[in-house]
């Protein structure tokens, strides 16, 4: 019996960093709909900024937790070209880390692209170290630093999360912790950035789901989010970070595309595929959407709401058939008052 509950303890808290392990939904999330709240948060806002340069052992609510890995020698030792302070595991992460950089950011993008970029190459290049969810097996240490996602290609969440944000200090890209609190079972930490004085949450780890598969589309669903898309898987004291007050650089209205007619979605899954992203969203020109939020497009249910989509449905029924190897699915996602379809990619399971 107590070997069984030692068992139990051990997956509680393991499983913290997997997604779905929590949820939340009691929060007020009206501060999230709209800029002005900025005015009714700003003192809040204001200290959790001031916040955003402190050591990961400063975040909020990880006193009675071990720090995260401290990531500023090596983002400082890039920005100066100084590496005399670093010990040798510094120094690989930081050999690795530039050559990552010096592979995927080009001169004139912005830091969202860049952001986007650093998100994409850890969800493909990365994967959620599988051998933590095995209680008697032993841990490795490194699963919870970059040394774990950069050299040895696995990680958990705390892994995902200090390399992510090496990565945007390395890219003078403001960048912050976030952290289950420590009275709540279970362990799991994420990011927040801030683009043109606006913060978004990017939770890498549960963009990049298990068992980790090179032929799955990268998905966005917590890439550049808002309080509220968070608040239904996640726990935190969000009072203690500054309020996401702004879609712009939401992936939502970031990836979102115009397309000429219905019949244009085919080439846009395709395309889709060509670039190994597994969600985006679209408007149609002189399409009117339905404004109704989560409304299903595709697939049409046997007693669905009449959506005037028929002719966009039917395109996607077509390239779903030809291709064989994934499904898709779309719904109306609302913007900031805005419909749009959003539609996503995920790899049919293979057959035994």
């Amino acid at each position: 019996m107590r070997r069984v509950f030692l068992i139990a303890a051990v997956l509680a808290v393991l499983t913290g960093c997997t997604e779905g392990s929590g949820s939340d939904t009691s929060r007020d999330t009206s501060k999230v709909t709209t800029s002005a709240a900025t005015t009714t948060t700003e003192a809040a806002a204001s200290q959790a900024v001031s916040e955003s340069d402190s050591s990961a052992a400063d975040e909020p609510g990880d006193l009675e937790r071990k720090p995260l890995y401290d990531t500023t020698p090596v983002s400082d030792a890039y920005l100066t070209g100084d590496t005399s302070a670093l010990d040798d595991e510094q120094l690989a992460i930081l050999d690795k880390a530039s050559e990552v950089l010096d592979d995927i950011i080009r001169d004139g993008m912005t830091d969202y692209e860049k952001e986007l970029a650093v998100h994409d190459w850890i969800v493909y290049n990365v994967g959620y170290a599988e051998d933590t969810l095995n209680a008697i097996a032993a841990e490795d240490p490194h699963n919870e630093t970059p040394y774990g996602t950069l050299i040895n290609g696995k990680a958990v969440c705390l892994g995902y999360a200090t390399t992510f944000r090496m990565f945007m200090d390395m890219l003078k890209i403001p960048c912050r912790y976030v952290r289950k609190p420590a009275h709540v079972s279970g362990d799991h930490a994420w990011n927040m950035v801030e683009l043109d004085g606006h913060w978004y949450y990017v939770d890498v780890t549960w963009d990049d789901p298990t068992p980790d598969n090179k032929e799955r589309p990268i998905k966005h669903e917590y890439f550049n989010a808002d309080e509220s898309l968070m608040l239904k898987e996640h726990v935190w004291d969000y009072d203690d970070y500054p309020p996401t007050d702004s879609y712009d650089y939401s992936y939502f209205v970031q990836s979102c595309r115009t397309l000429e007619s219905q019949a244009d979605v085919g080439a846009l899954l395709d395309e889709m595929l060509d670039k190994n992203c597994a969600d985006c969203t679209f408007v149609i020109e002189g399409t009117e959407l339905p404004e109704t939020n989560r409304t299903t497009v595709f697939p049409p249910a046997e007693h669905h709401e009449d959506t005037g989509l028929e002719e966009l449905t039917d395109t996607m029924s077509a390239w779903k058939q030809k291709d064989g190897e994934h499904n898709v699915s779309a719904v109306i996602e609302v913007v900031d008052g805005k419909p749009m379809v959003s539609v996503k990619i995920t790899l049919k399971p293979k057959k035994e």
